[in-house]
Protein backbone atom coordinates (compact mmCIF):
# COMPACT_ATOMS: atom_id res chain seq x y z
CA UNK A 1 0.00 0.00 0.00
CA UNK A 2 2.76 2.38 0.47
CA UNK A 3 3.79 1.89 -3.05
CA UNK A 4 0.74 2.81 -4.07
CA UNK A 5 0.25 6.02 -2.17
CA UNK A 6 3.55 6.95 -3.20
CA UNK A 7 2.48 6.36 -7.14
CA UNK A 8 -0.46 8.56 -6.43
CA UNK A 9 0.83 11.38 -3.83
CA UNK A 10 3.89 11.56 -6.40
CA UNK A 11 1.40 13.98 -8.33
CA UNK A 12 1.59 16.41 -5.74
CA UNK A 13 5.60 16.85 -6.83
CA UNK A 14 4.74 16.68 -10.76
CA UNK A 15 1.24 18.13 -10.42
CA UNK A 16 -1.04 17.67 -13.50
CA UNK A 17 -1.45 20.39 -15.92
CA UNK A 18 -4.79 20.71 -17.27
CA UNK A 19 -6.20 22.41 -20.12
CA UNK A 20 -9.07 24.57 -18.93
CA UNK A 21 -11.57 24.88 -21.79
CA UNK A 22 -14.70 24.94 -21.00
CA UNK A 23 -15.79 20.86 -21.68
CA UNK A 24 -13.46 19.81 -19.25
CA UNK A 25 -14.75 22.73 -17.11
CA UNK A 26 -17.96 21.23 -17.27
CA UNK A 27 -17.09 17.39 -16.30
CA UNK A 28 -15.05 19.15 -12.81
CA UNK A 29 -18.77 20.01 -11.74
CA UNK A 30 -18.87 16.14 -10.67
CA UNK A 31 -18.61 15.22 -6.86
CA UNK A 32 -16.64 11.97 -6.70
CA UNK A 33 -17.12 9.78 -4.07
CA UNK A 34 -13.84 7.54 -2.94
CA UNK A 35 -14.80 3.80 -1.06
CA UNK A 36 -11.00 2.59 0.47
CA UNK A 37 -10.19 1.19 4.04
CA UNK A 38 -6.92 2.67 3.74
CA UNK A 39 -6.84 6.24 5.17
CA UNK A 40 -3.55 7.25 3.49
CA UNK A 41 -4.50 6.22 -0.26
CA UNK A 42 -8.05 8.00 0.61
CA UNK A 43 -6.09 11.18 1.23
CA UNK A 44 -3.88 10.44 -1.56
CA UNK A 45 -6.35 10.22 -4.17
CA UNK A 46 -8.35 13.07 -2.77
CA UNK A 47 -5.04 15.46 -3.41
CA UNK A 48 -4.84 14.05 -7.02
CA UNK A 49 -8.45 14.60 -7.73
CA UNK A 50 -9.31 17.88 -6.09
CA UNK A 51 -5.70 19.43 -7.73
CA UNK A 52 -7.59 17.97 -10.96
CA UNK A 53 -10.42 20.38 -10.07
CA UNK A 54 -12.91 17.49 -8.90
CA UNK A 55 -14.78 17.94 -5.21
CA UNK A 56 -14.18 14.75 -3.42
CA UNK A 57 -16.27 12.79 -0.62
CA UNK A 58 -14.07 9.76 1.26
CA UNK A 59 -15.51 6.61 2.95
CA UNK A 60 -13.93 4.05 4.35
CA UNK A 61 -16.35 0.98 4.20
CA UNK A 62 -19.74 0.48 2.32
CA UNK A 63 -22.14 1.78 5.56
CA UNK A 64 -19.99 5.09 5.23
CA UNK A 65 -20.36 4.92 1.52
CA UNK A 66 -24.19 4.68 1.80
CA UNK A 67 -23.78 7.64 4.46
CA UNK A 68 -22.48 9.51 1.88
CA UNK A 69 -24.91 8.90 -1.13
CA UNK A 70 -27.67 9.63 1.19
CA UNK A 71 -26.76 12.96 0.87
CA UNK A 72 -26.36 12.96 -2.71
CA UNK A 73 -25.66 10.86 -5.57
CA UNK A 74 -21.98 11.43 -6.52
CA UNK A 75 -20.57 11.90 -10.44
CA UNK A 76 -18.70 8.96 -10.10
CA UNK A 77 -17.63 6.29 -7.13
CA UNK A 78 -13.98 5.25 -6.86
CA UNK A 79 -14.45 1.79 -5.06
CA UNK A 80 -11.87 -0.36 -3.79
CA UNK A 81 -12.15 -4.33 -4.11
CA UNK A 82 -11.24 -5.16 -0.75
CA UNK A 83 -13.45 -3.20 2.02
CA UNK A 84 -13.78 -3.97 5.67
CA UNK A 85 -17.47 -4.88 5.82
CA UNK A 86 -18.14 -6.03 2.22
CA UNK A 87 -15.88 -6.75 -0.79
CA UNK A 88 -16.04 -3.87 -3.36
CA UNK A 89 -17.90 -6.44 -6.20
CA UNK A 90 -20.71 -6.49 -3.12
CA UNK A 91 -21.57 -3.41 -2.65
CA UNK A 92 -21.24 -2.80 -6.94
CA UNK A 93 -23.82 -5.93 -7.11
CA UNK A 94 -26.22 -3.46 -4.26
CA UNK A 95 -25.42 -0.33 -6.14
CA UNK A 96 -26.42 -1.75 -9.37
CA UNK A 97 -29.88 -3.42 -7.48
CA UNK A 98 -30.98 0.09 -6.22
CA UNK A 99 -32.61 2.34 -8.86
CA UNK A 100 -31.75 5.39 -6.71
CA UNK A 101 -27.74 4.21 -7.50
CA UNK A 102 -27.94 2.08 -10.59
CA UNK A 103 -26.94 5.06 -12.95
CA UNK A 104 -23.44 5.85 -10.79
CA UNK A 105 -20.27 5.62 -12.89
CA UNK A 106 -18.20 2.88 -10.80
CA UNK A 107 -14.65 2.34 -11.29
CA UNK A 108 -13.00 -0.74 -9.34
CA UNK A 109 -9.43 0.02 -8.10
CA UNK A 110 -7.85 -3.68 -7.63
CA UNK A 111 -4.25 -5.11 -6.88
CA UNK A 112 -6.13 -8.48 -8.85
CA UNK A 113 -4.28 -8.02 -12.71
CA UNK A 114 -6.18 -11.42 -13.95
CA UNK A 115 -8.16 -11.32 -16.90
CA UNK A 116 -10.66 -13.24 -14.90
CA UNK A 117 -11.11 -10.64 -12.11
CA UNK A 118 -11.18 -7.33 -14.70
CA UNK A 119 -13.84 -9.09 -16.57
CA UNK A 120 -15.68 -10.33 -13.00
CA UNK A 121 -15.59 -6.44 -12.47
CA UNK A 122 -16.93 -5.24 -15.33
CA UNK A 123 -19.79 -7.37 -16.02
CA UNK A 124 -20.52 -6.92 -12.39
CA UNK A 125 -21.35 -3.25 -13.56
CA UNK A 126 -18.31 -1.30 -13.41
CA UNK A 127 -17.61 1.22 -15.69
CA UNK A 128 -14.05 0.87 -15.78
CA UNK A 129 -10.96 -1.35 -13.81
CA UNK A 130 -7.95 0.21 -12.39
CA UNK A 131 -4.75 -1.48 -11.22
CA UNK A 132 -2.84 -0.88 -7.96
CA UNK A 133 -0.35 1.06 -7.77
CA UNK A 134 -2.60 3.65 -9.51
CA UNK A 135 -0.90 5.85 -12.10
CA UNK A 136 -1.66 9.41 -11.03
CA UNK A 137 -2.54 10.57 -15.42
CA UNK A 138 -4.19 7.30 -16.13
CA UNK A 139 -6.74 7.68 -13.22
CA UNK A 140 -7.44 11.48 -14.03
CA UNK A 141 -7.54 10.51 -18.21
CA UNK A 142 -10.16 7.46 -17.30
CA UNK A 143 -12.49 9.56 -15.07
CA UNK A 144 -12.89 12.25 -17.81
CA UNK A 145 -13.63 9.56 -20.58
CA UNK A 146 -16.47 8.10 -17.90
CA UNK A 147 -17.46 11.72 -17.71
CA UNK A 148 -17.78 12.70 -21.23
CA UNK A 149 -19.81 9.74 -21.55
CA UNK A 150 -22.07 9.80 -18.80
CA UNK A 151 -22.20 13.68 -20.04
CA UNK A 152 -23.45 12.69 -23.43
CA UNK A 153 -25.30 9.45 -22.89
CA UNK A 154 -26.17 9.83 -19.03
CA UNK A 155 -29.57 10.79 -17.19
CA UNK A 156 -29.87 14.07 -18.80
CA UNK A 157 -31.55 13.33 -22.21
CA UNK A 158 -34.72 11.44 -22.30
CA UNK A 159 -35.56 7.70 -22.77
CA UNK A 160 -35.03 6.34 -26.26
CA UNK A 161 -37.98 4.13 -27.89
CA UNK A 162 -38.62 2.10 -31.31
CA UNK A 163 -42.19 1.07 -31.27
CA UNK A 164 -43.05 -0.60 -28.20
CA UNK A 165 -38.97 -0.68 -26.76
CA UNK A 166 -37.86 1.66 -24.81
CA UNK A 167 -34.73 2.26 -22.91
CA UNK A 168 -34.84 5.22 -19.77
CA UNK A 169 -31.42 6.28 -18.99
CA UNK A 170 -32.80 7.84 -15.53
CA UNK A 171 -34.50 5.15 -14.10
CA UNK A 172 -31.74 2.48 -16.06
CA UNK A 173 -34.86 -0.04 -17.03
CA UNK A 174 -35.39 -1.06 -20.55
CA UNK A 175 -39.35 -1.55 -21.45
CA UNK A 176 -40.42 -4.14 -23.99
CA UNK A 177 -44.00 -3.65 -24.31
CA UNK A 178 -44.51 -2.28 -21.03
CA UNK A 179 -42.41 -5.66 -19.53
CA UNK A 180 -38.94 -5.05 -18.24
CA UNK A 181 -36.34 -6.63 -19.50
CA UNK A 182 -33.44 -7.91 -17.23
CA UNK A 183 -30.74 -6.40 -19.10
CA UNK A 184 -27.10 -6.77 -17.21
CA UNK A 185 -25.13 -3.77 -16.76
CA UNK A 186 -22.68 -4.28 -20.07
CA UNK A 187 -25.85 -5.20 -22.56
CA UNK A 188 -28.03 -1.85 -20.90
CA UNK A 189 -24.75 0.26 -22.22
CA UNK A 190 -24.64 -1.31 -24.88
CA UNK A 191 -28.21 -1.12 -26.04
CA UNK A 192 -28.21 2.77 -25.19
CA UNK A 193 -25.29 3.27 -27.32
CA UNK A 194 -26.75 1.93 -30.03
CA UNK A 195 -30.65 3.10 -29.48
CA UNK A 196 -28.34 6.82 -29.58
CA UNK A 197 -27.13 6.27 -32.90
CA UNK A 198 -30.11 4.63 -34.98
CA UNK A 199 -28.90 3.62 -38.45
CA UNK A 200 -25.40 4.05 -38.31
CA UNK A 201 -23.28 1.08 -38.40
CA UNK A 202 -21.08 0.57 -35.28
CA UNK A 203 -17.38 -1.08 -36.02
CA UNK A 204 -16.69 -3.68 -33.00
CA UNK A 205 -13.52 -1.69 -32.33
CA UNK A 206 -15.81 1.78 -32.09
CA UNK A 207 -18.00 -0.48 -29.33
CA UNK A 208 -15.15 -1.67 -27.20
CA UNK A 209 -14.07 2.22 -26.97
CA UNK A 210 -17.74 3.84 -25.81
CA UNK A 211 -19.24 0.62 -24.26
CA UNK A 212 -16.37 -0.40 -22.14
CA UNK A 213 -13.99 2.64 -21.08
CA UNK A 214 -11.33 0.51 -20.33
CA UNK A 215 -10.94 -2.05 -23.04
CA UNK A 216 -7.65 -3.55 -22.46
CA UNK A 217 -9.19 -7.05 -21.59
CA UNK A 218 -12.44 -6.55 -23.73
CA UNK A 219 -11.71 -8.11 -28.05
CA UNK A 220 -13.66 -7.96 -30.70
CA UNK A 221 -15.07 -11.33 -29.58
CA UNK A 222 -16.00 -9.95 -25.90
CA UNK A 223 -18.06 -7.48 -28.24
CA UNK A 224 -19.62 -10.16 -29.92
CA UNK A 225 -20.79 -12.45 -27.15
CA UNK A 226 -22.14 -9.38 -25.63
CA UNK A 227 -24.55 -8.39 -29.02
CA UNK A 228 -25.96 -12.05 -28.49
CA UNK A 229 -26.42 -11.66 -24.50
CA UNK A 230 -28.34 -8.61 -25.34
CA UNK A 231 -30.36 -10.72 -28.26
CA UNK A 232 -31.14 -13.32 -26.35
CA UNK A 233 -33.08 -11.24 -23.63
CA UNK A 234 -34.75 -8.80 -26.28
CA UNK A 235 -35.53 -12.08 -28.38
CA UNK A 236 -38.96 -13.32 -26.52
CA UNK A 237 -40.32 -10.12 -26.83
CA UNK A 238 -38.97 -9.76 -31.10
CA UNK A 239 -37.19 -7.19 -30.49
CA UNK A 240 -33.79 -8.95 -31.10
CA UNK A 241 -34.19 -8.31 -34.76
CA UNK A 242 -34.01 -4.62 -34.65
CA UNK A 243 -29.94 -5.41 -33.58
CA UNK A 244 -28.56 -5.99 -36.70
CA UNK A 245 -25.03 -7.41 -37.96
CA UNK A 246 -23.53 -5.91 -40.76
CA UNK A 247 -21.14 -8.67 -42.41
CA UNK A 248 -16.93 -7.09 -42.75
CA UNK A 249 -18.79 -3.64 -40.70
CA UNK A 250 -20.27 -4.47 -37.20
CA UNK A 251 -23.71 -3.78 -35.68
CA UNK A 252 -26.25 -1.41 -36.25
CA UNK A 253 -29.76 -0.91 -34.50
CA UNK A 254 -32.58 0.10 -36.64
CA UNK A 255 -36.24 1.57 -36.12
CA UNK A 256 -38.01 -0.66 -37.99
CA UNK A 257 -39.11 -4.74 -38.16
CA UNK A 258 -37.46 -6.01 -41.45
CA UNK A 259 -39.68 -8.90 -41.96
Amino acid sequence: MDVESNSIAASRDQGIKQTRDSSLVSLHAAELLIVDADAGIREALSFLLRRNGWRCREAHDADAARSCIGDGNPGLILLDWLLPDVTGLGYLHQLKRDPKTSGIPVIIMSTRATERDKVAGLDSGADDYVLKPIASAELVSRIQAILRRVKRMGDTRGPLSVGGLTLDPASHRVLADGRTCALGPTEFKLLEYLMSDMGRVHTRQQLRHQVWTSNESVNERTVDVYVRRLRQVLQPFGYDRLVQTVHGSGYRFVDTLEE
